[in-house]
């Protein structure tokens, strides 16, 4: 899958990152493309986790609310030696940013060679940007997960100057 979006954290190591991370996660056996992240009920739990060959992988629990936001799945490499975290799309998501800017960029050649009526390349750019807004939103709120985990299970750690 393709990873678009790399944060890096300073001042802490890749240790300690990944054991905050594990400590705030519940454990799945599977992937977790297609793996449900909605919970309604209270956790001290922020993400669920899967150790796959190429390095932990990382979803956010959802409440209700938030199941409309697409769901991202952040990925700490292993034996790198930085504190840092990969973003992607996971795969239901993936699908349609694909069909979206298929749709869009069809849209926008039959409307430059005057096809269709330019009221559905609006309606579409509407749809595609109404996507990015909540890929951006879930992007952030993960982001601010990540925080709270470093922040809630690094205070016993020193940070690294």
């Amino acid at each position: 899958m393709l990873y678009y979006k790399k944060i890096i954290i300073y001042g802490y190591t890749e240790q300690q990152l990944e054991a905050a991370m594990r400590k705030v996660s519940l454990r799945r056996t599977s992937a977790l493309d297609m793996e449900s992240a909605i919970t309604d009920i209270g956790t001290d739990k922020l993400f669920l986790g899967y150790e796959g060959k190429k390095g932990l992988t990382f979803t956010r629990l959802k409440a209700s609310p938030e199941k409309l936001l697409p769901k991202h799945i952040i990925r700490l490499k292993k034996d790198t030696g930085e504190a840092a975290y990969e973003v992607r799309l996971a795969l239901m998501p993936t699908i349609l940013f694909v069909i979206l800017s298929a749709g869009w960029i069809v849209n926008a050649v039959l409307t430059i060679a005057d096809e269709v009526p330019i009221d559905g390349f609006f309606s579409i750019t509407m749809f595609c940007g109404i996507f990015l807004s909540a890929m951006f939103l879930d992007v952030k709120l993960t982001s601010s997960r990540v925080n709270k985990a470093i922040k809630q299970y690094g205070l016993i750690f020193s940070p690294v100057k």
